[in-house]
């Protein structure tokens, strides 16, 4: 190839190039990068619209991370939106899909030109916690800011509501609000799911601890998320006992009974109807009550039947001993070494209290009549059992004849009676001269802690005779003996008497027996100190 001809090829080949090169730069002149606005952060709330306006440089397409993020155009509401170069504006909305009690984001990103950045970041704020409490009044349900127990010795209801799980946060209860039990109507047991509406049987009692009322009460009941650490607390209140009033804590049935005591000072309890004893305890007897800031005096008074008024008793006559703790007495009786019942009355007074003590009391026998709201409950101790011999005179004079003494033969007299006590069984032994007087003859039983007039009666050989003494008197029935002062001993009385010297038992054995038919005391009517003691 001659040099002319290569450099016409070479030639063509760099007018080649040079048109290539032309032609590339002239195709790239029209492409512009697309511009992204800077990303802005927006507030939103369900249902609320916003805008988000940016200047597209080309075919645009906008779209969201979460569902609950809507775009917005004249024909509805979308996930993604599309458009055409310009400037844009373009709007959102939220919605309550997946709201919770967290706060949530979501993104809006734009792409155009093959590029895709986010250019808004949409904030929904959490759903807010919501929860009630309600009550009932009269036969209806209603809500209520603040529960407030003005009632004493009476259970409310309450209930709650929420738009969460909830249940009782029973570590932050106030602890005078009764929790104990497994009762499915009480309060620690109350729970709920997420928009449970309110009925009676969503509903738990709540009462106040009696004891706990001599003084305002204030404090919160508090419902937990079981999701969360999240609460929500309703204040509880319960004004306390107003000064100068009283009230005392237990069964009245019991109260009014009062506290019983036998002569060693053993604390007895007693059946609430019939007033037996049903067993002696060495628990040491206690009273409880209600009084303002547990700041009151006690005193000790009885009935004067003569003046018939209610005075105090002096300080050295006192046979109970009292140690007082907020609004606990605890009483300790002294040993009782007389045959007779004892009683007194222990009066709480309040400070500045004025307490009329006669109208505890009824005037005409001086019976103490308990009320709950009454300052005084009774004290009694019951003496050492014995059995005295009286002859009537007339229908209201008694003369004192003899005192029983202890059998000396008691265990078996015990043992073939089938009685459950060998101490209290005593015995006398009548002449012919005190058996055969014209006068009403009386034996009365003392210090018998609950006898309400039932005995029967036994011969020599331990053969029940009922309540007929035939051998012994053609009348044998209850009676009274009255003292000085024309107080009442209950008796067994004897009338129109076998003459002495036609009895032919030796021995007359008078179990006295409680309504239950429990041996109380017996006692054995001989006939004369020679007899064979059986």
């Amino acid at each position: 190839m001659n040099m002319k001809k290569l450099e016409y090829i070479l030639l063509g080949l760099l007018v080649g190039f040079a048109m290539g090169a032309c032609s590339s730069d002239d195709e790239n002149a029209g492409v512009v990068d697309p511009v992204f606005p800077e990303s802005q952060s927006y507030e939103i709330i369900p249902d609320q619209v916003c805008e988000i306006s940016f200047e597209a440089s080309t075919e645009w397409r906008v779209t969201t991370d979460k569902q609950w993020l809507k775009f917005i155009d004249e024909t509805g509401k979308f996930q993604s939106l599309t458009g055409k170069a310009g400037k844009q504006t373009v709007k959102v909305t939220a919605t309550n899909g997946a709201l919770g009690f967290t706060d949530d984001k979501a993104q809006v990103k734009l792409t155009m030109g093959g590029k895709t950045q986010t250019i808004a970041e949409m904030n929904r704020a959490a759903k807010e916690r919501v929860a009630k409490m309600y009550t009932v009044k009269g036969s209806d349900i209603i809500e209520i800011n603040e529960f407030v127990d003005k009632t004493f010795n009476r259970t409310e209801q309450i209930g709650f509501e929420a738009n969460f799980d909830w249940k009782i946060d029973m570590a932050s209860l106030p602890g005078w609000i009764l929790s104990e039990g497994a009762e499915s109507s009480l309060i620690e047991n109350l729970c709920g799911e997420a928009g449970q509406t309110i009925s009676h049987n969503r509903m738990g009692s709540i009462d106040i601890k009696l004891e706990e009322r001599y003084k305002d009460l204030s404090g919160y009941i508090t419902i937990r998320d079981i999701e969360s650490d999240y609460t929500c607390q309703f204040p509880v209140s319960a004004p306390g006992i107003e000064a100068g009033q009283i009230m005392w804590i237990g069964q009245v049935v019991n109260l009014r009974r009062g506290i019983t005591w036998n002569d060693k000072g053993k604390k007895l309890i007693l059946d609430p109807g019939s007033g037996d004893v049903i067993s002696v305890t060495d628990e040491l007897a206690a009273c409880h009550v209600v009084i303002r800031d547990n700041d009151f005096e006690y005193r000790f008074m009885e009935w004067d039947p003569i003046e018939r008024t209610a005075k105090e008793i002096p300080a050295e006559d006192i046979w109970v001993e009292v140690e007082k703790e907020g609004g606990v007495l605890t009483l300790k009786a002294k040993e009782n070494t007389n045959i007779d019942v004892r009683k007194m009355v222990l009066f709480l007074v309040p400070k500045n209290t004025e307490v009329d003590y006669d109208s505890h009391f009824t005037k005409y026998n001086g019976t103490f009549n308990f009320n709950t709201k009454g300052y005084g409950i009774e004290l009694n101790q019951y003496g050492a059992i014995t059995f005295k011999v009286w002859k009537q005179i007339n229908s209201m004079k008694y003369e004192y004849m003899a005192e029983a003494t202890k059998a000396a033969n008691a265990e078996a007299i015990a043992e073939n009676l089938g009685l459950e006590n060998a101490d209290n069984i005593f015995e006398y032994s009548f002449t012919k001269e005190q058996w055969d007087m014209s006068e009403r003859l009386h034996i009365t039983p003392l210090g018998m802690i609950s006898w309400h007039g039932k005995f029967e009666l036994f011969d020599e050989n331990y053969k029940s005779l009922g309540t007929s003494a035939i051998k012994w008197a053609a009348s044998c029935g209850n009676g009274n003996v009255y003292d000085e002062a024309y107080k009442a001993y209950p008796s067994i009385k004897f009338e129109n008497r076998i003459p002495f010297d036609n009895i032919t038992d030796d021995c007359l054995y008078i179990v006295i027996r409680d309504n239950n038919d429990k041996d109380l005391g017996t006692f054995v009517i001989r006939k004369n100190n020679e007899a064979t003691i059986k």
